[in-house]
């Protein structure tokens, strides 16, 4: 089934291409939705084309950002390959790059308060399709989770430090 997802990929990226590179014939396309709202979506389809049109003159910038973004979810996969190793579960690097990923978008269905259930029900589909056990991929979802929860409380003990040790160059905050 990886298959499938690195197909969806480049046709996806096959299909937006065109339009980085012809803005203004993907902007015609999108003329028939004027009908709904003529002045916003007009609007919006204008921003759309500006906005394709700059990075179809400085492709290295959409080249850029998108190697940024693959450079993330590569650092998300390995960090949930250390949980599972922490945890010693069974699960192989190249399972965690479909699964993590494929679980990110999936946790942004609005059906529950920050993905909870909705990315353990993901998981637990996927373990399960490669053999593995519910209980090892509810656990490394529940467990990378609260880790993430845990390692963000860092930000905000610096924030509080912050603005209780302010320096010349950070002003202390309004709510003091």
């Amino acid at each position: 089934w990886p298959v499938w997802l690195w197909a969806g990929f480049l046709a996806g990226a096959a299909a937006t291409t065109p339009a980085v590179f012809a803005p203004a014939g993907f902007g015609r396309l999108l003329r028939p939705l004027t009908v709904f709202h003529a002045e916003w979506v007009t609007d919006r389809i204008t921003t759309l084309i500006a906005a394709l049109a700059r990075f179809g003159e400085e492709p290295g910038v959409l080249l850029t950002a998108f190697g940024g973004a693959i450079s993330v979810q590569a650092a998300l996969v390995l960090y949930y390959f250390a949980v599972a190793y922490a945890l010693h579960l069974d699960v192989s690097l190249s399972d965690l790059a479909v699964v993590v990923p494929v679980s990110f978008v999936v946790q942004l269905l609005p059906v529950s308060v920050g993905g909870f259930g909705v990315r353990e029900a993901f998981f637990s589909y996927y373990f399960h399709r490669i053999g593995q056990p519910i209980e090892d991929a509810v656990l490394l979802s529940l467990v990378a989770q609260a880790l993430l929860m845990l390692f963000s409380l860092s930000g905000l003990a610096i924030y509080i430090w912050r603005n209780r040790h302010p320096t010349a160059e950070t002003p202390r905050s309004r709510t003091t």
